[in-house]
């Protein structure tokens, strides 16, 4: 099982590369519809992509409720043992 320092890094990664920022410039607590001007289809592909590298499911819903990068990260390990 990943790390929740892990984890956190390859979100970061991805969403840096997708908005073209370093993963230093990107934070972990600010929403990311509002803050990042991310839509539903893109926090559904960092889902999708969180889910492939994980071997996971994540519930959709997860997505919307977190709203942070952070928020993902602590609500995977609940997912996992669901």
């Amino acid at each position: 099982m990943k790390t929740e320092p892990e984890i956190l890094q390859f979100l970061k990664n991805r969403l840096s590369a997708q908005l073209r920022m370093t993963p230093d410039e990107i934070l972990v607590d600010v929403p990311l519809d509002t803050h990042y001007g991310l839509s539903s289809m893109d926090l559904l592909a960092l889902g999708g992509w969180l889910e492939d590298w994980l071997g996971l499911e994540l519930d959709p819903t997860v997505l919307f409720e977190t709203r942070t990068l952070r928020g993902m990260v602590l609500a995977v390990p609940q997912r996992e043992e669901a």
